[in-house]
């Protein structure tokens, strides 16, 4: 069994006496009951984090007359996603933007963790790229 990282550790210590009973209940019981929460969950949890803590910081500094950087860089990013969308999908592509923009960001954002020391990229596990397939 590999390690746990800082983060799967505070996890653990916090939300494991709630994760144990509730997969019990599902009937997968944990490898480890004191520990019921892997490192890949653990990061996907922080990815998401991260993204709604940028998605509130963006909605409070939204200004049409003095946008910010931060606001830039989303508004390019969104340009992006939406030509790319009509580009492969063409007629109707504007209804998966939102999908496609926020899975493609997910995915970013957990490949980038595998640069940061002391973290791990979740999307090296087949159960993450499973449920991003699945979601789709």
């Amino acid at each position: 069994m590999e390690p746990q990282l800082w983060l799967t550790a505070i996890l653990n210590k916090l939300l494991g006496g709630v994760v144990t009973p509730l997969l019990a209940k599902v009937g997968q019981s944990p490898s480890d009951p004191a520990h019921p929460i892997p490192n890949y969950v653990a990061m996907e949890v922080f990815v998401i984090l991260l993204m709604v803590v940028g998605v509130v910081i963006l909605r409070t500094s939204l200004s049409v007359e003095n946008p910010g950087k931060f606001q830039h860089l989303m508004e390019v990013v969104v340009q992006f996603i939406q030509g790319m969308c009509e580009e492969i999908i063409g007629h109707g592509s504007s209804r998966y933007v939102a999908m496609l923009g926020t899975l493609g960001l997910f995915v970013g954002l957990c490949n980038l963790l595998g640069l940061i020391p002391t973290l791990q990229t979740p999307t090296s596990y087949i159960q993450v790229t499973l449920g991003c397939a699945v979601l789709w």
